[in-house]
């Protein structure tokens, strides 16, 4: 035989050892999906998701079918509240199909744990192909034997197959940069490699790691004929941006303005120590087996994963290739979603995608490092073992631990599946057959409620009705003042919520129904559905001390308001923007306030007021355009107005009034300010 049908031979051996595996671990995906669905059927009586998020898709994916993309509920603005913007078009055929709104879960389930198959082999091919060792299919068992996967393969979320397109992405990416110039690779690479750029940024944000991977492997490839290619790939990096855009007027995600960091005003101050208090909770819990991630992980894993990191950055070191790159920025994608103020919520959803890529580095650790070690041992003694006998038994013992721990897993999951049935699937139902067909239902749990109420919905908290994010992310006053601009009709008729989100009691009316269910993967404890009461909207527009029409007036908390009269936020919380009631009357506030600093228009002559509050007796400096104007008394109550006269000097228009307490760390609430 000779050298160039040997190496064919061995070339075919190992594609026909490739396909053994991908059917083995198919089988392996197949075989637990049907035990997690019986599972899941035994705890809920029927197919129930465990995660209302998965319903949003599920919602948008109805309505895909019906021929109205984008749109939440009837008659709704489209809104670019899907995250992931391919997993409704997958999910799509099954209302095509005709299936029952339980009976369409069995899509998104029957995607994860095909994606749960791909995904494991997809990794054994990565760490193969880095190890240059068999052994490097164990990554994919290690896949296979993650609790989080099984969790998330029948979560009904885009979580496996978004951690299949990473891990695709890296190793098609690297296969076009590892091969020899002189060599091409199959006619159809690049334009798998197009797709896989354009795919990843459309099944989740965080994809635009892959997309930049890609775009990387084509420039390193060195040919001028691929910069077209490149600048194609590119274009992945605003896919999902221009797709919002054209569909909903607005390029970007409702989930990003109400979940992502830095879109969040009330971090501008202190995101980076926010963060860097998630790198080290990441490092030091979650990795170890701690507090959320103990469901998942094995206790004292964290050295483990550590040192995982570093292998890939040691193999790196010692042997440049991009493969190894591109899986160490997979895995570093880990770090992404501690910019997310809901870093900890849903099993840590947003971690497992890239988890893959450290199973990667686990495998190198054992398999390059017992390599190291038998080289330092052979000079030293002759019969020295081979590096497989200790590489593998090491890869089996970091798959036992992580397949310990998959019955609770399933447990958990099983659990979940059924509090999000009792509660959010419960109270869903009950709109479908108690309200009117007209209604429409404010939620902040927009899901479930949504998908099996079949009624228009209202989404407070603004990730499926556009308009609504930032104010919901402001606090309970600026979604007061909000509501005080909307007209009736755009008003709910309902509120199903859970009461202490909103935070506003005056809008609860009469109770109808609610849902108690006491579990982690619910928004709490206790859902309520009640008629919505808007009779104390505006009830605090106008001035005790002046009941007249003002001329200028700066509404604190109205964010509109706010904006027009260039009002200083300052340091301050979402929790610090609240609602005060007072003698029937309530209007929106923003408490622990040391300083406001703002602009109004005044008249010579004329009058400012303030409507203020306090925990304390003290004295506040008012001054108007930098200079002293008056200091003022505040007595303990939480609403009070004090009125002062504007200078005769003073021009008509525009001026600069700052208010500030005499008195270190004295604090007050600040409410409404009136020009007549």
């Amino acid at each position: 035989m000779t050298g160039v049908e040997a190496e064919k031979s061995t070339w075919r051996r190992s594609a026909d050892n490739s396909r053994l595996w991908l059917g083995l671990f198919l089988a392996i995906a197949g075989v637990s999906g049907i035990i997690v669905v019986q599972r899941m059927l035994a705890a809920c009586g029927e197919l129930s998701l465990p995660l209302d998020d998965s319903y949003i898709h599920l919602q948008y994916a109805r309505a895909l079918a019906q021929g109205t993309p984008f749109v939440y509920s009837a008659d709704a603005a489209p809104s670019p509240g899907a995250t992931s913007l391919l997993w409704p078009c997958l999910l799509a055929p099954a209302f095509w199909l005709g299936l029952s709104d339980s009976q369409a879960c069995i899509v998104p389930i029957g995607y994860g744990f095909v994606f749960f198959g791909l995904l494991a082999y997809e990794t054994g091919q990565s760490a193969r192909a880095l190890t240059g060792s068999p052994l490097g299919w164990l990554a994919g068992v290690m896949v296979l034997g993650f609790g989080a996967n099984w969790w998330f393969a029948a979560s009904g979320m885009a979580v496996l197959p978004f951690a299949w397109v990473l891990m695709r992405s890296a190793r098609r990416a690297a296969d076009w940069v590892d091969t020899p110039p002189e060599e091409e690779l199959r006619p159809g690479a690049r334009r798998e490699l197009l797709a896989l750029a354009w795919l990843a940024p459309l099944t989740r944000p965080e994809g635009i790691l892959a997309t930049s991977v890609i775009v990387t492997a084509f420039a390193l490839r060195g040919r001028r004929a691929y910069a077209p290619w490149a600048l194609a790939c590119a274009g992945g990096l605003i896919g999902p941006s221009c797709v919002n855009w054209l569909f909903t007027g607005s390029a970007v995600s409702t989930t990003a303005l109400a979940k992502w960091m830095p879109l969040n005003p009330y971090y501008s101050d202190s995101i980076i120590s926010i963060i860097w208090h998630y790198v080290q909770s990441l490092f030091l819990e979650l990795l170890n087996g701690e507090a959320h991630a103990r469901l998942f992980v094995p206790s004292g894993s964290g050295p483990i994963a550590v040192l995982s990191l570093l292998a890939l950055a040691a193999l790196a070191w010692r042997r440049p290739r991009f493969r190894t790159l591109a899986m160490l920025i997979i895995a570093g994608g880990m770090l992404l979603p501690t910019s997310y103020e809901t870093f900890l919520v849903n099993r840590l959803r947003y971690l497992w995608p890239f988890a893959p890529a450290w199973f990667v580095g686990a495998t190198v650790l054992a398999v390059s490092g017992t390599r190291q070690l038998r080289n330092w041992a052979a000079r030293y003694c002759s019969r020295a073992p081979r590096a497989e006998y200790v590489s593998a038994p090491a890869l089996v013992l970091m798959i036992l631990a992580l397949a310990a721990l998959v019955p609770q897993s399933i447990s958990d999951l099983a659990a979940s599946a059924s509090a999000i049935s009792r509660q959010q699937v419960a109270m869903g139902r009950w709109i479908a057959a108690k309200l009117p067909a007209d209604s429409l239902v404010g939620v902040n749990d927009t899901g479930a409620v949504a998908y099996f109420g079949r009624r228009r919905t209202f989404d407070l908290v603004g990730l499926t009705t556009t308009g609504e994010a930032r104010h919901w992310t402001a606090g309970a006053g600026s979604r007061f003042e909000h509501y005080e601009q909307l007209t009736a009709a755009k008003l709910p008729d309902y509120l199903v919520i859970y009461p202490e989100w909103l935070n506003v009691p005056a809008l609860l009316g009469q109770p109808l129904h609610e849902r108690r269910v006491r579990s982690t993967i619910l928004g709490g404890e206790r859902m309520v559905a009640f008629v919505a009461d808007y009779s104390t909207l505006g009830s605090g527009q106008q001035s005790s001390e002046h009941p007249g029409t003002a001329f200028d007036e700066m509404d604190t908390a109205d964010l509109k308001s706010e904006s027009v009269h260039e009002f200083e936020l300052g340091p301050t919380r979402a929790e610090y923007n609240h609602v005060v009631e007072h003698n029937g009357r309530v209007d929106g506030a923003r408490d622990h306030r040391s300083f406001d600093r703002f602009v109004i228009r005044l008249q010579p002559g004329g009058n400012f007021v303030m409507r203020l509050g306090s925990e304390v007796r003290q004295t506040l400096d008012v001054r108007i355009d930098g200079e002293p104007w008056s200091r003022v008394t505040v007595e303990v109550s939480p609403w009070q107005e004090h009125e002062l006269a504007v200078p005769l000097g003073t021009s008509t228009g525009n001026h600069r009034i700052e208010i500030r307490a005499e008195a270190p760390d004295a604090f007050f609430d600040s409410l409404h300010y009136y020009s007549f």
